[in-house]
């Protein structure tokens, strides 16, 4: 083969490589395909007011990107959002942003991190920070165990509407944490969540639960419930991620 057509061949076999690569380069929208533009319109509003400084522009568009919908789906840039959120000292995004540091996802796992996020939100009075803060301290997570504290946000997150709340304290009643063992004063917290929030879990447990304090015994603990219930307005928590 002569120096021309080798020369011939490999431009050709160059030209066909850059075609190729032309062809599998990434898509530079940051939509996921299929978005309509309706969708990507609101989208770029709901990004000019997350970049004009908005906390609750900056906690939804954290959680576009993290969900995936109409945003490709980008934890870097759902952490870059919650975490402009979070710093303006709306509770929500504290919540999520302590989350990816439990989780350890879009940023190093750290747990002191986690807690004190969590700790600024649940002193905001967020339900969902109160009961994973419970959790973080009965773990033991990003500070020292301490049971009785957790107990005692387990307590506050079911006086601010959190169903989880509820059916931990009916947990700490059953097996006698903190105080002696009560089945009555379970059944109450679990006739809580069951009743006031339809809460799967409390549910299952009052079938269990039931038998064992009898008729009296159920009376007593409804009786007790509902006034607890008429002495706590119902809030309306968001979802809840726990630990």
């Amino acid at each position: 083969m002569n120096l021309q057509n080798l020369v011939t061949r490999a431009l050709a076999t160059l030209l066909l490589v850059s075609s190729d690569f032309a062809q599998s380069a990434p898509d530079p929208s940051p939509y996921q395909p299929g978005v309509t533009q309706a969708e990507k319109a609101a989208a770029e509003r709901l990004k000019r007011r997350a970049e004009a400084g908005s906390a609750e522009a900056q906690n939804e568009l954290s959680k576009q990107y993290m969900a995936g919908k109409v945003f490709k789906r980008s934890v870097p840039e759902a952490e870059k959002w919650v975490r402009a959120a979070a710093e303006q000292g709306f509770a929500e995004a504290e919540v999520d942003l302590a989350i990816l540091y439990l989780d350890g996802e879009g940023v190093s796992r750290d747990y002191a991190q986690g807690f004190s996020w969590m700790q600024k939100a649940a002193n905001q009075g967020d339900p969902r920070a109160e009961y994973n803060l419970g959790n973080l301290y009965g773990l033991g997570r990003g500070v020292t165990r301490n049971t009785a504290l957790g107990v005692q946000w387990f307590l506050k997150a079911a006086e601010d509407g959190s169903p989880e709340g509820a059916f931990k304290m009916g947990i700490a009643c059953e097996q006698g944490v903190m105080a002696p063992r009560d089945l009555v004063k379970a059944y109450m917290w679990y006739y809580i969540g069951a009743s006031r929030y339809s809460y799967a879990p409390s549910q299952q447990v009052l079938r269990e639960i039931g038998p064992k304090i009898g008729p009296n015994g159920i009376e007593d603990a409804r009786r007790k419930a509902e006034q607890w219930i008429k002495a706590h307005p119902k809030q309306e928590p968001g979802p809840y991620v726990a630990p």
